[in-house]
């Protein structure tokens, strides 16, 4: 008989592989069976979400929760894989309970900020960012949130209490919580339209940065040499059953910054879409065909014989871990941050799911995230030059995607969304076989939650403000122009 230690290596094995027919069976044992491994359910949570099987780490959740005791490290990860299930609400009671239950750690507050900021609560978030703070005043951390959801003034304590905790926070050698203190000065001196102070602490931020990790701009000009070369011709659509074709998702395309948030923002307050994000759906539909390595780093990737043969398979990934993360009563708006390198791979699946192509000027895009500090490691904005190449190379891959499917992209530009919002969201829903709704653009008031960086900004009206941020630092940025 197999041992749970035997069963939970192999699991790893398969889901490496991306074999998630197989990782399902071994799932749906462990969590009928319910052994007793305690924290490793974590792990279990971990590798139902990169097989697509939702339902499943909900399932391997509950399960840890019943094997008791728990650590506060081990419950703050059971939160966190709570949020990445779709469950936020219920994290949010459970952190809430806990934060009383264990005389108001810090760390439960800290969590709660994020928690808070993310359903729009931007009063709550900063007042557990403070109670934070206030324990452990060198989480840079919490510092970035604290000022994420709304400015601090000049005249506010805690922008006395900022300045004079940079020295404590320089001595901790923590390059992470200095980077986001210091990403953190930055958004606050964009506030305060001190523009070349801002420029000044995002550089010192993504130094910090660049000391845990780096961008590697051949490999990704590798990656994209060889998805254009590899795709030269529009292949031939893949049908599979009729239950699954039924599924269409909506598709932005976009740099981060770009637009594509509050794109995601509006289109979700349509009646007939139920949700969507930044859920990465192809790459973990795609693990079948990948191994779990980056799309297009290898040319197995493209064979035609191998993808014939597994894209119903990808197709029933995708479509069960959208579903299961958003429900199946609606359409699902897909804005991961990588769908461009998966454009040949989604015009195969979904034929006849709308694509939408979101720019922004270059210099707005390329300052926007320069000054912006994000958790999902995206290394190319450490620095201008990084930045410049990582988007030329954008421009070469959606140029290819442009000659290629031009008839089935619809292109729209960010200054034009928001200075003439109702015809181009007309003309948008067309594109998307929907008819405009008005109170689309009510899409500020909405309570859903925002997992992006964009978290405040989309909770916003419209306006042009953020149009032209750049110029006061055209210097620093001339090579976008």
């Amino acid at each position: 008989m197999t041992s749970v230690n035997d069963q939970l290596n192999n699991l790893a094995k398969i889901v490496k592989l991306g074999d998630n027919n197989e990782a399902r069976k071994i799932l749906q044992g462990l969590v009928s069976h319910k052994p007793s491994i305690k924290e490793n359910w974590l792990g279990v949570t971990r590798l139902a979400i990169l097989s697509c099987e939702i339902s499943l780490a909900k399932q391997a959740l509950t399960l840890f929760i019943e094997q008791q005791p728990h650590s506060l490290e081990s419950l703050l990860h059971y939160l966190t894989l709570l949020v990445e299930v779709g469950e936020i609400t219920a994290a949010k009671n459970v952190a809430e309970n806990l934060f009383l239950q264990t005389d108001k750690k810090p760390h439960l507050s800290h969590f709660l900020s994020n928690i808070y900021l993310q359903l729009g609560d931007a009063e709550k978030s900063a007042e557990m960012a403070k109670h934070t703070l206030e324990a452990l005043p060198t989480s840079g951390q919490s510092w970035l949130v604290l000022t994420a959801g709304q400015p601090l003034k000049v005249e506010d304590e805690w922008f006395a209490k900022m300045q004079a905790i940079e020295k404590d926070i320089t001595k901790t050698d923590d390059n992470r919580s200095l980077a986001c203190y210091y990403a953190a000065k930055s958004k606050l001196a964009v506030d305060n339209n001190e523009d070349e102070l801002a420029f000044d602490f995002a550089t010192k931020a993504n130094t910090c940065m660049k000391s845990l990790s780096q961008f590697d701009g051949k490999r990704e000009e590798s990656i994209v040499n060889r998805i254009i070369a590899n795709t030269a011709n529009d292949s031939q659509s893949v049908s599979s059953n009729s239950e699954v074709d039924e599924f269409c998702p909506i598709f932005i395309v976009g740099l981060p910054r770009s637009g594509t948030s509050l794109l995601e923002q509006i289109l979700c307050q349509h009646s007939k879409i139920v949700d969507g994000g930044e859920f990465n759906g192809m790459e973990r539909a795609t693990r079948c065909l990948t191994k779990g390595e980056t799309i297009g780093s290898k040319d197995e990737h493209f064979l035609a014989s191998n993808i014939q043969k597994l894209l119903p398979q990808i197709k029933a990934n995708y479509v069960r871990y959208a579903q299961e993360r958003y429900g199946n009563e609606g359409m699902v708006v897909d804005k991961s941050l990588n769908n461009s390198r998966y454009l040949w791979l989604i015009r195969q699946v979904f034929p006849n799911a709308p694509i939408i192509y979101i720019e922004r000027d270059k210099a707005d895009v390329a300052w926007s995230c320069f000054r912006t500090h994000f958790s999902s490691g995206l290394h190319w904005t450490q620095s201008v030059n990084d930045i410049a190449h990582f988007m030329n190379l954008e421009d070469k891959l959606m140029a290819h995607w442009l000659k290629l499917y031009g008839s089935f992209i619809y292109p729209i530009k960010y200054e034009n969304l928001v200075a003439n919002t109702e015809p181009e969201l007309i003309a948008l829903m067309q594109h998307c076989g929907l008819d405009y709704e008005p109170n689309q653009l009510e899409f500020h008031a909405s309570k859903r939650p925002i997992y992006t960086a964009s978290v405040a900004q989309v909770r916003q009206t419209l306006s042009t403000q953020s149009i032209a941020k750049s110029a006061k630092l055209q210097h620093h940025f001339s090579m976008f122009r």
